[in-house]
């Protein structure tokens, strides 16, 4: 398999991992915020109210990406989907940099940033 065709199916796969992310924040909401460690969910209802709504916002945005993926992947349009690769990575980075201030877990979304701008990069230049 050539490196383009890899690099043309991998959002694919990055494209269902955030809408599968997206689904659960807004289906389970007390789930999705263990992706953000130093957090728990709130006990006292108006704060558990505040908290699931943000989730399901968030749930929106990665459902958004993940659907902007396979989107410009459908229409074969490799530098727009470059873009949006890129963006989902500029997510991460600022879900990681959310972690890193709160106290910990910004690993974990730092881990599979530069993964995800380096196929965006590689796409936006015609690989």
């Amino acid at each position: 398999m050539t490196l383009s065709k890899i690099l043309r199916f991998l959002p694919n796969i990055f494209g269902t991992i955030f809408i599968l992310l997206g689904i659960n924040a807004v289906i389970r909401p007390s789930h999705a915020l263990t992706f953000y460690q130093p957090f728990s969910f709130p006990k006292n209802a108006s704060d558990a109210a505040l908290v699931e709504a943000l989730m399901t916002i968030y749930g929106a945005r990665d459902i958004f990406m993940g659907l902007a993926m396979y989107i410009a992947s459908y229409y074969r349009n490799y530098k727009i989907l470059g873009w949006v690769v890129m963006a989902g990575s500029a997510v991460a980075f600022v879900d990681g940099w959310v972690c890193y201030r709160a106290g910990g877990g910004e690993g974990d979304h730092w881990a599979y940033a530069p993964v995800h701008m380096t196929v965006g990069v590689l796409l936006v230049l015609g690989f």
